[in-house]
């Protein structure tokens, strides 16, 4: 497990504003909490080396580009297996989140489809990594919120 990293006002603040606007300048955040830019960019770059800020990227409305359906599916596997499957599952692009949970089924993946056929040919994909046991899908039928921002 991961330690939990303390971050001060200025960090809390500097991943708000980047969540924000990824493209927002070093030189606003700082003017906007009277900071140097050179302290903002030496911040930035710890949070980068401590694991803390992962990815620089934007977001894509999915049904805006043909990928309508936004499935959850619940994977019920061996469990003696899970690290395994764990890696099976990473390589499947259209399941854009995978956790391990507890109760019923041992992993939920969210997963996003242009159609019927496409669900059905990823469904086939995952039920064939050996030691899972079942699935069980849930089509999303609207999104009322999406939004995988972390609020301080």
């Amino acid at each position: 497990m991961e330690s939990s990293i303390k971050l001060d006002d200025l960090d809390r603040y500097i991943l708000l504003s980047l969540q924000n606007d990824g493209k927002q300048k070093y030189e606003d955040i700082a003017n906007n909490r009277g900071r140097s830019k050179s302290t903002i960019a030496n911040r930035i770059q710890r949070m980068i080396n401590n694991g803390i800020i992962s990815n620089w990227t934007i977001q894509v409305n999915p049904e805006m580009i043909g990928f309508d359906l936004t499935v959850i599916i619940s994977i019920q596997i061996n469990v003696p297996y899970l690290d395994e499957i764990n890696k099976e599952l990473i390589k499947i692009p259209e399941l854009v989140a995978i956790y391990n949970v507890t109760g019923n089924y041992d992993i939920t993946a969210v997963g996003r489809f242009r159609n019927r056929q496409h669900l059905d040919k990823t469904i086939h994909r995952i039920i064939g990594i050996p030691n899972i046991q079942r699935t069980s899908s849930n089509l999303a039928l609207r999104t009322i919120k999406e939004d995988f921002k972390v609020y301080f």
